[in-house]
């Protein structure tokens, strides 16, 4: 997975997020936003779209509710960033991560991140 830890170093083995912490991860895929963002251009941080089904994130299996989803400030359109909280009692370690949208996993397998 794409993901940065909330201090801003890039989520690794050798750089876990602590349990509680934020974690910023980005995909593409998640369907329409709420503004469109004609295709080729970079989303301008003071107009950030957002995402318009529901996108769950799971962490170690965890159901978690994601803090932000939309377009990724700086990025071209169809990149979204998502925010979320890694939840109590998450095994450290690698554990699996998965997005889902609109209660579908659509996220390929084999995606972690590591945990503190």
């Amino acid at each position: 997975a794409a993901a940065f830890n909330q201090e801003g170093t890039v989520n690794s083995l050798a750089h876990p997020a602590p349990v509680g912490s934020q974690i910023s991860l980005y995909a593409t895929g998640l369907g329409p936003t709420d503004v469109t963002v004609p295709d080729g251009s970079i989303t301008d941080p003071s107009l950030l779209p957002q995402n318009m089904g529901s996108v769950e994130i799971f962490i170690d299996r965890k159901a978690t509710r994601p803090l932000y989803t939309g377009n990724a400030p700086y990025s071209v359109a169809g990149v979204s960033q998502i925010n979320v909280v890694i939840p109590p009692g998450t095994r450290s370690g690698p554990v699996p991560i998965y997005v889902s949208m609109g209660h579908v996993v659509t996220s390929q397998s084999g995606m972690f991140i590591a945990v503190q």
